[in-house]
């Protein structure tokens, strides 16, 4: 195709830019040959602003997504290029959407490093060992779907890459968005990727230091003898079990309303609210007997 394009049919949500994979701002030529994507850079720069890429066969000839297609899934991943690659890529405007979205603030996604995978038609959280490397990417899609990048190991969401030695008193969440709207309300907050995830790097972490676990309010699950349990609140008291007599302190809360701290930061919950439920909680002992 040569020459300028005729006419550009605007991506949507059902059908995508074929090169970042986000459903607005960008175009696809009406014959399908070339795409004018705002976020990904190519050699050919637009006066309008966005590059222009050539698709062959319907698929866009962009080096990262033939990368991560070639990569078997049990090889060792560079997730700190492949996070690095994602945030050039990533416009401010999109972060802001998310954001809205999730009910928590831009700033505090970007301190967990939040990034748009184009290939991939999702968000990527980054998620970290002890000493701060990127070992794995949670992914999330537009619908609230979440996997991980093939050959992810399990790891920690830690804003600004790696916890300080100033942070006395840490608050445990799970998951990154719940770690987003507590660093929201200006705490010091890490998450781990499930409700039993990554104890033994929290145990090293938070060490001497005062720790708060903030548990999901999670409704009963049955198990097929016919009891009950909580995967979120025993999750959170297991951590605990295995921080006494390590970290300085621990208390165990849960969130007054909702399932979880973003729920109960969407329902109105601020700093003064969370410091009085924290305040109230006793100090986590194990139980005698």
């Amino acid at each position: 195709m040569t020459g300028a394009v005729a006419q550009w049919i605007r991506v949507s949500k059902r059908k995508p830019c074929p090169i970042c994979g986000k459903g607005d701002w960008c175009g696809v030529s009406a014959d399908g040959e070339v795409a004018h994507c705002m976020r990904v850079e190519s050699s050919r720069q637009t006066s309008a602003g966005g590059w222009i890429h050539r698709i062959a066969d319907g698929k866009p000839r962009t080096h990262t997504n033939a990368r991560e297609q070639a990569r078997a899934p049990n090889q060792t991943a560079d997730f700190q290029e492949l996070m690095t690659r994602y945030q050039m890529y990533t416009a401010p405007g999109d972060v802001r959407r998310l954001a809205a979205g999730l009910g928590v603030t831009a700033d505090s996604l970007r301190r967990l490093d939040v990034a748009w995978a184009g290939p991939r038609r999702a968000w990527a959280f980054p998620m970290r060992d002890t000493e701060g490397q990127v070992i794995g990417i949670r992914l999330r899609n537009e619908d609230g779907a979440k996997w991980a990048v093939p050959g992810s190991r399990q790891g920690l969401f830690m804003p600004d890459g790696a916890i300080g030695d100033q942070c006395d008193c840490v608050m445990v969440c799970e998951g990154p968005t719940d770690t987003a709207a507590m660093l929201d309300l200006d705490y010091y907050a890490i998450g781990r990727p499930s409700c039993r995830g990554n104890e033994d790097e929290l145990v090293e972490l938070l060490f001497r230091r005062d720790v708060v676990i903030l548990a999901d309010r999670d409704q009963p699950k049955q198990r097929p003898d016919g009891s009950t349990w909580r995967p979120g609140q025993e999750g959170a008291e297991h951590l605990a079990r295995r921080l006494h007599n390590k970290a300085r302190s621990v208390k165990v809360v849960k969130p007054l309303t909702g399932k979880d701290a973003r729920a109960w930061k969407q329902a109105g919950a601020t700093r003064q609210i969370v410091d009085a439920v924290i305040n109230n909680a006793c100090f986590w002992r194990p139980q005698s007997g």
